[in-house]
């Protein structure tokens, strides 16, 4: 390829997501659009599919008389088009495809990719078939469009963006090589499969055979005309470093240049318009995020938004503060393989060298276990959560230790909860009551307000009927104005901890992160406990 740059005289860019939201491609055209119409005015010309068919689309405005004579010609040879303009800032024009008419032509068309470039799409399904047709008949309006309104000495370049419209690059190529293709793809079949299973993507790019895992994830067609693409369209890009190590390994050729998204300075909503924009949109994604976790928010959740495959980097995080929840462990894992500087808090994640804050959560279950046998209590067992977390197994391991020690371990019995079953609360104090069962130790405060609750509810008291203790307080202790035991956890230091630790690792920049353990005591709170000190002193040293 040459290394003059040339700006081209008319500039043609073909997505799936003209006038067609569906995911970040639309946003990274429609944001541009304005600055390229102001610099290529009618000379830019956007091509989309059109799945309406005639039908109302609220992004594009049809204007009937543009092109009149021109559209006729090309419905003659097999394809319907509309032409108007896209409804966003700039108005650039838009030519929308209808590719159905070329659906009896697939086999036709599928073996003409096979023939020419070696594409193979004998495995692909209609989410393969329905894209390349569009591709297909973008690229023979592109060639017709030229024909009939170019001239001969016109530097004319057309921007493919994804495989899903690389067919359009591939014909021109063959039937128009005097339009310039580019190609861009902004994340791999390929790199999307392998983040998707669950693999280390970027810590093993060297080591994967991208061909053989395509047919392992029965991806072959669509992997194999973005490879095509990527070989045969006269500028190859994409948009990041990342994104580039990905190409190189898995498509087999480093991309010829990188263009970085962008968008106008003015794409986002200002004043009493983006608060409301901004409110709307948070009610929205805290009602999104309820439903996934099946429960609802007490307070204002921190909502932190980004997307890709771990490229935290790439859309610019500098480092995480994560709190590990049940299920994430190999997320996380894949996380550091990036050396993104992370913190973890309240929680550890096995297999990793991650640095973290976290509470000694051993001898905190020790200690709640030993305020309740200081009040002469020796029935006690733990109610818990049934997930794997290391601050719950470790509380766990304390109260062990600690009945062990009081010489009461064939009292020791943990009811292990799901967090979507806590009802079954009430069961486990009735029957507790039936055993003589004298206290509880939880290992949540959730599960304390629970329990309480249970309590409560069956005409029993607290602590004369049964003895509490758990971690962190609750405002439902103060509404029963009960005597309670509990861990106060030390949440302001916990986050300036965590920050600074977090500072640190980040102003490491490109050196290897040393990872630090911080961990914390736990100050044990005997509230609404005549005689009790309000903190007790070591107790038990591990």
């Amino acid at each position: 390829m040459s290394n003059a740059k040339l700006t081209p005289d008319y500039l043609f860019e073909v997505s799936w997501e003209v006038c067609n939201k569906v995911g970040g491609i639309h946003t990274v055209i429609s944001t541009k659009a304005q600055t390229v119409t102001r610099k290529f005015a009618d000379r830019y010309i956007l091509i989309g599919p059109d799945l309406q068919h005639e039908g109302a689309n609220p992004e594009f405005e049809e204007d009937p008389d543009m092109l009149k004579a021109w559209r006729q010609s090309v419905y003659s040879d097999g394809l319907r088009i509309r032409v108007g303009h896209w409804k966003i800032k700039g108005e650039p024009t838009v030519i929308l495809v209808d590719f159905t008419s070329l659906i009896p032509r697939k086999d036709e068309i599928l073996k003409k990719l096979w023939e020419t470039y070696h594409v193979d799409s004998l495995s692909g399904q209609w989410d393969y078939i329905e894209p390349v047709l569009f591709g297909y008949a973008a690229g023979m309006v592109i060639a017709s469009y030229v024909d009939n309104f170019c001239n001969a000495t016109d530097k004319i370049a057309a921007h493919f963006h994804e495989w899903m419209t690389a067919a359009g690059g591939l014909h021109l190529r063959k039937h128009a090589p005097y339009v310039a293709t580019l190609f861009t793809t902004h994340a791999t079949v390929m790199g999307r499969c392998i983040a998707g299973n669950g693999l280390p993507l970027y810590n093993d790019l060297a080591k994967f055979n991208a061909d053989e895992l395509a047919r392992q994830f029965n991806v072959v067609a669509k992997h194999s005309i973005e490879k095509m693409a990527a070989t045969y369209h006269d500028a190859f890009l994409t948009v990041s470093d990342i994104t580039a190590n990905e190409c190189k390994y898995l498509l087999g050729r480093e991309p010829d240049g990188i263009t970085p998204n962008g968008f106008e300075n003015d794409f986002v909503w200002t004043g009493e318009e983006y608060d409301a924009k901004r409110a709307e949109a948070r009610t929205a994604m805290i009602s999104v995020a309820e439903a996934c976790l099946g429960h609802k928010f007490r307070k204002e959740p921190l909502i932190v938004g980004t997307s890709g495959r771990y490229e935290f980097r790439n859309k610019g995080i500098d480092g995480l503060i994560i709190v590990p929840c049940e299920g994430a462990d190999e997320i996380i894992r894949n996380v550091a393989l990036q050396n993104i500087p992370v913190v973890l808090l309240d929680r550890e994640v096995p297999d990793t060298e991650l640095s973290s804050v976290v509470l000694n959560n051993r001898r905190a279950g020790v200690e709640t276990t030993q305020a309740l046998i200081r009040q002469g209590f020796t029935r006690i067992e733990m109610i818990s959560y049934s997930m794997n977390l290391s601050n719950i197994r470790e509380r766990e391991e304390g109260y062990r230790f600690c009945m062990t020690e009081a010489g009461l371990s064939d009292r020791i019995n943990i009811h292990h909860l799901r967090h979507d079953k806590l009802g079954k609360i009430d069961e486990i104090v009735r029957d507790a009551k039936m055993r003589n069962v004298e206290a509880f130790v939880f290992a949540t405060n959730t599960l304390a307000a629970n329990g309480l609750t249970a309590i409560f509810r069956n005409g029993w008291r607290v602590p004369q009927d049964f003895a509490m203790a758990c971690f962190d307080s609750n405002e439902a202790f103060d509404i029963y104005k009960t005597a309670v035991a509990y861990v106060r956890q030390p949440i302001e230091q916990f986050g300036t901890e965590a920050l600074d630790l977090l500072i640190k690792n980040i102003e490491q920049k490109d050196q290897p992160i040393n990872s630090i353990r911080i961990v914390l005591t736990p100050e044990i709170v005997e509230s609404g406990i005549p005689g009790r000190e309000t903190e007790i002193s070591q107790l038990i040293e591990e």
